[in-house]
């Protein structure tokens, strides 16, 4: 089992307490139940920050930075593996990796992923979408399919057949499926795909990372549609994350000898692509001032 710390405990006290404070639209009717779900099923930022906004108040509270537009943007640009790295409370998670599985499920996604370094971690990013589901009253309002009809926190299906399962990165996705709709997974969300206690062990990350490019990128929707969004820190060179980043790094380099990964924020190549959000600008401002303030920077 993962041993979790006090802090850890405290969180996720603050999460579930929080989910259950989601009211009700006040003074609702069906017309302004009909602009709203409009509004916020529409096909770029303004309909998914309006969707982030209007039924995650109680998680998003400050306004959004460039960088988030950017990351999810990006995300809806490209299939394949993207994978996104950046500083503690940029909210990449939550917003990438909870919410935006939801989203892509109220457009029509059926089967969602979610993976990390064992089981129980990826059960806890299933935990806390089958508890929003289960909870966020303005979700249930305006998207009854969305209602898991299952008590099995680890591999439920909604009432619109959606099936979102947690996978542990040493568990096979060979062959997924969802037999209620007879689709492979179109989104796979990889996250605490890395462990410190793994740093001293290049392999360990090699491994990692080739079961992320290789076998789950195998097992998506061969459609060519399906989404692989990664999300990490980079940490460590042994880091599964740190040698996708030398991968690209290096498949650029072969084809442009004066690359400079240094000079560029974001990296790209055919079907993988690593964006790099700093929370210091060139110019020595925050990126999001909202969360932290440039006064604040140098205690960071």
């Amino acid at each position: 089992m993962v041993k979790f710390t006090q802090a850890d405990y405290k969180n996720f006290s603050l999460i579930a307490a929080k989910t259950t404070n989601v009211k009700p639209f006040i003074n609702d009717t069906p017309a302004k139940k009909s602009r709203r779900i409009k509004k916020a099923t529409g096909d770029n930022w303004q309909a998914f920050s309006y969707f982030c906004k209007s039924y995650f108040p109680h998680i998003f509270k400050l306004p959004f930075a460039d960088d988030h537009k950017e990351m999810f943007e990006t995300t809806e640009d490209y299939s394949g593996i993207t994978s996104i790295t950046g500083y503690r409370g940029l909210g990449k998670t939550v917003l990438m990796g909870v919410v935006y599985p939801i989203w892509k499920i109220i457009k029509g996604e059926r089967y969602v992923i979610h993976t990390a370094a064992d089981a129980d971690l990826a059960e806890e990013r299933t935990a806390f979408t089958y508890n929003e589901l289960t909870n966020n009253k303005r979700l249930q309002s305006d998207f009854e399919g969305l209602i898991p009809i299952d008590k099995d926190e680890s591999d439920f299906y909604l009432q619109n057949r959606t099936r979102i399962r947690a996978r542990g990165i040493k568990q096979s996705f060979r062959g997924s499926i969802n037999p209620r709709t007879s689709t492979r997974p179109g989104l796979v969300i990889c996250d605490d795909i890395d462990k410190e206690e793994n740093i001293g062990n290049q392999s360990i990350g090699r491994k990692k990372m080739d079961k992320i490019v290789q076998e789950i990128g195998g097992a998506l929707d061969p459609k060519g549609s399906g989404k692989i969004i990664w999300l990490g820190n980079l940490v460590h060179p042994n880091y599964a994350i740190c040698q996708f980043q030398q991968g690209i790094i290096d498949e650029i380099k072969s084809n442009k000898r004066r690359f400079n990964p240094d000079k560029i924020q974001h990296l790209f190549t055919d079907g993988r692509r690593l964006l790099r959000f700093p929370v210091e600008l060139k110019n020595s401002k925050s990126a999001w001032e909202d969360q932290y303030p440039t006064s604040e920077l140098p205690k960071l």
